[in-house]
């Protein structure tokens, strides 16, 4: 086989592989990103506690058809908030406030993309978003229904019971990529990926982890 013949089946082969991307960085996303978080910081937010994630979001969702605009051509599809979905709220979190859930994936059915907005004027190598690599079943996003019933996953509590269980314990997970925290900086990623928080930092609301997130299905 000659040289170009092997390069394009090489082509080929990683084009059918490419079902969709997984992970989209983008730094800069806001013109003001000061006006925003300032924005952010006025609003009112939901009590603290009862969640499965630490920290607290806020009361309303805002933006909500900009940022689909925006979020839209940074993954490159026309993307819509649904009902079932809450999209493009902002969470505030101190250092040292847990939820009952870390390492999940985002279950909903129909979601295509899950985004976070880091707000907080600060540069955290580990303080942005990880994602995981199951160590026994090799899972690195939401299992099949059959690779689920293979590893005794019969129901949605049983699955809750995995996400309180092995989802708690990140000696069971292989991290496979740690985002940053930015300033400014938008990550898009498939909610189906095993994923997590990074690491909380700050006590006050002024030097906190302040993010806006985003839950986004396809327009057809």
């Amino acid at each position: 086989m000659n040289v170009p013949t092997m390069v394009n089946n090489m082509c080929a082969s990683v084009k059918n592989n490419m079902r969709r991307k997984n992970l989209i960085i983008f730094d800069g996303f806001l013109q003001n990103p000061d006006g925003v978080r300032a924005y952010a910081l006025e609003q009112q937010y939901e009590r603290l506690g009862g969640k499965n994630w630490p920290g607290r979001d806020s009361a309303e969702c805002h933006g909500e058809k900009e940022m689909t605009e925006a979020c839209s051509e940074v993954v490159g599809e026309q993307l819509v908030i649904k009902p079932e979905n809450k999209c493009s709220y902002f969470r505030i979190t101190k250092e040292g406030q847990y939820g009952r859930q870390h390492i999940h994936f985002d279950p909903n059915p129909g979601l295509i993309w899950a985004g976070v907005l880091y707000l907080t004027p600060i540069v955290h190598p580990t303080g942005g978003t990880k994602f995981w690599k199951h160590k026994e079943t090799g899972w690195e996003t939401a299992p099949t229904n059959e690779e689920a019933y293979k590893y005794g996953i019969k129901s949605h509590e049983d699955m809750v019971k995995f996400f309180d269980t092995e989802g708690k314990d990140e000696s069971k997970w292989i991290c496979t990529d740690n985002v940053g925290f930015k300033y400014n900086r938008l990550v898009m990623f498939n909610p189906f990926l095993w994923h997590s928080n990074g690491d909380w930092f700050g006590t006050t609301y002024d030097d906190c982890r302040l993010v806006q997130l985003f839950f986004f299905h396809g327009a057809s």
